[in-house]
């Protein structure tokens, strides 16, 4: 039987992009690791506009302009300025940290406590057959204490630090990963410029006026009530080329009302109040 080929539209099977043990103190779940979310964009080539061909970039030297094989690349940081301090791979495989297999969980925090701005690629955490049972222990236990737990990976030859919470839409059956950044990463706001609240004085009514606008939208987090727009329309428009047919012009944007703060949230909070009472 010829074998058919799979639809482009059908989901991707689930792989495992880490496989090892989750340590809860003395007890190892074997887990693996699966990703829960996948980015999704219209892939754009670059092509020649005369001939549709495809571009295709090269590694060429800053000195001398001759393309540079893969196996002469090396990597390397500059200390000062030309001068630069060379890493062959063998040397960075030498300062990888030590390969392990086993998730280590070093304590429970209130996840509220983590601030999103830690957050980084977020995994479904997926327990083998015979673990179900310390796993499904685990997980209504964290569930019920409304707990997360911090935790070490390695990966890909980093070491990652980590968030495993009960995901709320899988009623706590299921344990998610998500890697964060680490506190020296983050960049701080100090020195960015902002408004002060003593140095901007806030009118009264305009407050209450915008505290009535985040009222009227105030509700519950529904992501299915979002999608990516920019991504539709070029989808849409690619399909119109594509049949023939002459893609409608994008509706110029009008520009924001300026001056006028109070007048501008008036009307913002009539327009909202119209669009939900319809």
């Amino acid at each position: 039987m010829a074998r058919t080929r799979r639809s482009r539209e059908s989901p991707p099977r689930p792989r495992a992009a880490w496989k090892g043990t989750l340590a809860f103190g003395l007890v190892n779940i074997p887990v693996s690791l699966q990703r829960a979310v996948a980015a999704r964009g219209v892939l754009l080539h670059e092509l020649h506009d005369q001939d549709g061909g495809r571009i295709h970039h090269r590694a060429v030297c800053s000195l001398d302009g001759a393309a540079v094989p893969r196996e002469h690349i090396v990597k390397g940081v500059e200390v000062a300025r030309g001068q630069w301090i060379t890493l062959s791979s063998d040397e960075l495989r030498a300062l990888d940290p030590a390969a392990s297999r086993a998730i280590e969980m070093v304590a429970f925090v209130d996840p509220r406590e983590v601030d999103p701005i830690f957050y980084g690629q977020t995994y479904w955490l997926v327990p083998e057959a015979e673990a179900a049972r310390p796993y499904a222990l685990l997980s209504a236990a964290m569930a019920g204490l409304g707990r997360a737990a911090v935790a070490r990976l390695t990966m890909r030859a980093r070491q990652h630090l980590c968030l495993i919470r009960a995901a709320s839409d899988a009623e706590g059956r299921l344990l998610a990963l998500t890697t964060l950044g680490y506190a020296d990463e983050i960049l701080p706001a100090v020195g960015i410029p902002g408004p002060a609240r003593a140095e901007v004085p806030l009118d009264d009514r305009e407050l209450a006026l915008a505290e009535r606008l985040i009222g009227v939208l105030d509700g519950h987090f529904q992501p299915e009530r979002y999608r990516d727009e920019r991504r539709e329309k070029i989808l849409a428009y690619l399909q119109h080329k594509a049949e023939g047919a002459e893609p409608a012009a994008a509706p110029e944007l009008e520009p924001a009302p300026a001056g006028d703060l109070l007048g501008t949230l008036q009307a913002s909070l009539a327009e909202v109040e119209h669009k939900t009472a319809a």
